[in-house]
């Protein structure tokens, strides 16, 4: 194999000799890049290009560099940042081959219900950026059928003007959530956006796309929107519903974390219900005296009283018991924290969620939604148990669960216990009793999926613990989801 860094090519200490590299020769020197298999040059390319980007590192430190005048600079970043930029198309192109080759269930790391949870955890970037790297690449590469056929990509104009390197990531992502909003309005009838309007906009925002930044494209995509509404949803309800969506998501990271973030769009019969309900409990309320004068200003303002009139009613609705059942238990909010910390009111519980609330919030919400305390021995962790006599776990056994596991136990799933099934660790059938230490929760893609792919269960130090199939871990060691508890309890 020729070697494209030999002594032949370009001195990397020779400034003038970088602009003479002619990557097309480059690459085409190489024969594992310009014959073979396609498998095989792809594989080569991507050797290729690490030792480039080794390269261009390894030049980059040298204190050389520094000869460079200004004009050399701003056009190597623009380079960089070219390069950058095109690297997207066989990201996504990745993305969906993983996907058409069963990675995320069938793979070596494990068995993942979504694309971009698998992805997040193959790369180790947060799941909203996965999210918007799936997404692109269902929009902007080709897939392909179960049958193994290739489908052209949805939006071939944008995928063209990715390739160019003209468009950065958070342009990318701006247009394909924008595309994927309009998608859903296709279904409907009587409105602008149709599959003809759809590629007018596509053609549109190709071009666009190269020349505004981030702010001003989102200002193109609102007017293309206008132009595709020109009334909006006015009036269409079937329209608003088929955009209605609502998210609360509790934050991770930055100042605040613990917090949650609510954000989505709501039909004009909602938003109006909400406002009726909220409007008259946000109203300032300032501190009066026995005779009606008032003694202190409510401070607070407009938002800081719409998030406190939203946590009443929330309050409300959890007082009322009248909330349908979710997960085998009915609307009951778990505490969970050990006996020092309850007695002593100091420290913090941990709800189901797996929310941290200090001991004086734990109190003060007594009285507003039955409170479920689970009290655990400072070092033995204790729970309650039942015997074989119960084929389905009981309400006491499901809440001792969810305190135990916070959720489902599989390594890396993040679901919350109100979306798991209770697992019998040895089957009923198999003579498996529904005790706590033969019980797990679970959540429902895992539960149907983890035997077939050879992971099985067993109960550790009052834990949990998933056995991997052999071609994930030949010794197949057992694995701990420590998403939700970090602690050994004893059951």
């Amino acid at each position: 194999m020729a070697d494209p860094w030999d002594e032949s090519a370009p001195d990397p200490g020779d400034l003038d000799g970088l602009d003479d590299v002619d990557l097309d020769r480059l690459l085409g020197s190489v024969p594992e890049i310009s014959c073979g298999s396609v498998v095989g040059r792809f594989a080569a390319a991507v050797a290729c290009l690490e030792s480039a980007v080794d390269a261009v590192a390894a030049i980059a430190a040298d204190p050389g560099l520094q000869a460079a005048d200004g004009d050399r600079l701003i056009d190597w970043t623009r380079e960089l940042e070219r390069t950058r930029n095109k690297l997207q198309v066989p990201d996504q192109v990745l993305i969906n081959l993983m996907e058409a080759n069963r990675c995320r269930t069938a793979g070596p790391i494990g068995l993942f219900s979504t694309e971009h949870q698998f992805l997040a955890a193959l790369l180790g970037i947060p799941v909203g950026e996965a999210r918007s790297r799936v997404r692109a690449a269902q929009l902007l590469a080709p897939t392909s059928t179960i049958l193994g056929d290739v489908v052209p990509a949805r939006y071939p104009a944008l995928a063209a003007a990715e390739a160019t390197g003209e468009i950065s990531r958070d342009r990318v992502d701006l247009l394909t959530r924008a595309f994927t909003e309009w998608e859903k309005l296709l279904p409907v009838d009587g409105n602008g956006v149709t599959e003809d309007s759809l590629a007018e906009a596509e053609e549109l925002l190709a071009d666009q796309s190269k020349v505004f930044d981030g702010r001003q494209l989102g200002q193109v995509i609102d007017r293309v929107a206008g132009w595709l509404l020109p009334d909006g949803m006015l009036d269409d309800r079937p329209a608003q519903d088929a955009v209605r969506q609502a998210e609360v998501r509790p934050i991770g990271r930055g100042m605040r974390k613990g917090m949650y973030r609510m954000e989505g769009h709501l039909t004009a019969e909602a938003g109006a219900k909400l406002l009726a309900v909220l409007d008259p409990l946000s109203k300032p309320r300032p501190v009066l005296d026995e005779s009606g004068r008032i003694v202190m200003q409510d401070r607070r303002d407009r938002g800081m009283r719409l998030h406190d009139a939203l946590e009443e009613v929330a309050d409300r609705a959890l007082r009322s018991a009248d909330l349908p059942a979710h997960g085998g238990t009915p609307a009951t909010l778990l505490l969970i924290a050990e006996e020092d910390d309850f007695v002593s009111g100091e420290g913090a519980g941990t709800t189901e969620t797996g929310d941290v609330l200090p001991m004086d919030a734990v109190a003060g919400m007594s009285d507003e939604a039955e409170i479920v305390r689970v009290v655990f021995h400072s070092q033995t962790h204790e729970v309650l148990d039942l015997g074989r006599t119960r084929r389905l776990a009981s309400y006491a056994q499901t809440l001792a669960l969810v305190a135990r596991d916070g959720g489902c136990t599989f390594p890396g799933c993040s679901k919350s216990p109100k979306w798991c099934q209770r697992h019998h660790i040895v089957d009923w059938a198999a003579g498996g009793p529904t005790d706590l230490d033969n019980l797990a929760l679970l959540c429902g893609f895992h539960h149907q999926r983890f035997a077939r792919h050879g992971w099985s269960s067993e109960q550790l130090g009052g834990r949990v613990w998933w056995r991997p199939p052999k071609i994930i871990d030949p010794a197949q060691k057992p694995i701990l989801n420590t998403r939700f508890r970090d602690y050994p309890l004893i059951t």
